[in-house]
């Protein structure tokens, strides 16, 4: 059975804006454990950076259809990025559970994000051995500001 890993990304220490470098936590054995390193980066550079990429190679693509765009995406920063915001345990903890995947068996990667830092494309995110839309299921779950009340809840 493949390995899960749930994470919440949130915004910058910093304030609320998304400009800053994420905070991490990782859900283990009920608890949520802070991963986050507080190194600056400048995230509305790296988020400029990632939609640049993508539309000079989207407008590639239209070009060119017949070329294979992947290996476009290692330069437009993936690896770089994967690096930039995924703390040095949390490699650790994909990697190991990336490596449980059998056959159709994929581990999932749940990433709970708020509102400012949704655009991540956490699926391109290159670990340099592949992309973990590729090596995962993921599963982009919202942080609602309210808690659902289930003695509430109507039936459809």
């Amino acid at each position: 059975m493949a390995a899960d890993v749930t994470i919440m990304a949130l915004p910058s220490f910093a304030g609320g804006d998304g400009a800053g470098r994420p905070q991490i936590l990782l859900q283990r054995d009920g608890v949520w454990c802070n991963l986050s390193t507080r190194d600056p980066i400048d995230l509305s550079t790296s988020r400029r950076e990632v939609g640049q990429g993508l539309n000079g190679l989207m407008a590639r693509v239209v070009k060119h259809p017949a070329e294979a765009p992947w290996p476009k995406l290692f330069t437009i920063g993936f690896v770089e990025l994967y690096q930039r915001l995924v703390p040095p345990p949390l490699r650790e903890i994909l990697k190991a559970a990336a490596a449980t995947a059998v056959g159709d068996d994929m581990p999932i990667l749940r990433i709970h994000t708020a509102d400012a830092i949704d655009w991540i494309p956490w699926e391109l995110m290159h670990d340099g051995i592949g992309f973990l839309g590729l090596r995962f299921q993921v599963v982009r779950l919202p942080i609602v500001p309210t808690i659902p009340d289930p003695l509430h809840n109507q039936p459809y």
